[in-house]
């Protein structure tokens, strides 16, 4: 494998990854939103704040894939 596949792969795979992170992380803002709506608000923010995590999580990929995609650029352009 060579080294623009294994940039496409790695790319794929955090890309992938980040999505599932957001899906996941839209289902729990999602029940948040419920919380309040039910006056719940301790319980909203409770559930929000566990976003939190999985929102810095999707940002550590995202900026990954960008790291990968310019380093490799300099060294062999992805395509």
């Amino acid at each position: 494998m060579n080294n623009d596949s294994h940039c496409r792969h790695s790319i794929e795979f955090m890309l992938n990854t980040i999505n599932t992170i957001l899906a996941r992380t839209s289902t729990t803002l999602h029940e948040a939103h419920a919380c309040i709506l039910r006056n719940e608000q301790n319980l909203a923010i409770g559930t929000a704040v566990c976003a939190e995590r999985d929102l810095e999580a999707a940002l550590i990929l995202y900026r990954a894939v960008l790291a990968v995609h310019r380093i490799n650029r300099e060294e062999a352009p992805c395509r």
